[in-house]
């Protein structure tokens, strides 16, 4: 009798790629973005929008490769869709999570990529196309082993602050380093340290490191513009 898998859980996704063989990419990465393994060549799908995507190379980042080719997938942009990350407790989890908790999409739905102008969008879209088509550190995820929310807010269980600036941090890609009260963003390296908790972490990672993936995903580049007060869409398109 064959079992069906509830792809809906990260932990059966990765499950179904005990015989995926293409070392370049990670299955713990391709999980995290939504995919499951088919067992076809390097073909995976996403649990909820059914893309089906292959010919993976190594510079690329499933979750970059999922929003390129998927746009409207709910998943990737972070609408109610029952994911369920590595490390929940299902028995725990409402019917309807609360905001903060990353059990419907990649993370926070308050944090979707989102842009109010169409140009602006394509700019970016086109920006995202051109580094998925070459070898940059700017795609690769410094720390994939917290590309997830859930893991990233496992970071700060011994973090000398209060919680709900650490479930912030966690949302806008930062884990505890366990160093103070030093924080690092996952996918661009960069770090934190003395934050107030006015402080909004996407706001100061947009003046301090703009050009961060994670960061012009989840809020856009008119998010980043505002922030800096500085149009940085042109400059971008030519790293």
């Amino acid at each position: 009798m064959t079992t069906i898998k509830d792809y809906r859980f990260e932990s059966a996704r990765l499950d179904s790629f005990k015989d995926w063989s293409y070392l370049w990419i990670k299955p713990e990465e391709l999980a995290a973005a939504g995919f499951y393994y088919t067992g076809e060549s390097d073909k995976v799908k996403c649990f909820m929008c059914e893309i089906e995507l292959i010919k993976w190379k190594p510079e690329d980042n499933p979750i970059v490769k999922h929003k390129l080719n998927s746009r409207k997938c709910d998943f990737i942009n972070n609408i109610s869709c029952g994911n369920v990350s590595i490390g929940t407790d299902p028995s725990t989890i409402p019917i309807s999570s609360p905001q903060g908790v990353d059990e419907c999409g990649l993370y926070d739905q308050e944090f979707r990529f989102r842009t109010d102008h169409e140009e602006i969008e394509e700019r970016v879209d086109y920006w995202l196309k051109q580094l998925l088509y070459q070898r940059t550190s700017h795609l690769i995820p410094k720390h994939p082993k917290y590309v997830s929310y859930a893991a990233r807010l496992a970071s700060y269980n011994k973090w000398p602050k209060a919680r709900s600036q650490a479930e912030k941090l966690a949302t806008a890609g930062f884990y505890y380093s366990g160093n103070s009260d030093k924080t690092v963003c996952y996918f661009c390296g960069e770090e934190f340290k003395d934050l107030e908790l006015k402080d909004d972490p996407w706001v100061k990672h947009a003046k301090s490191l703009h050009y961060c993936l994670y960061l012009i995903l989840m809020k856009g580049m008119e998010f980043v513009n505002n922030a800096t007060e500085t149009t940085y869409i042109e400059v971008i398109i030519k790293i």
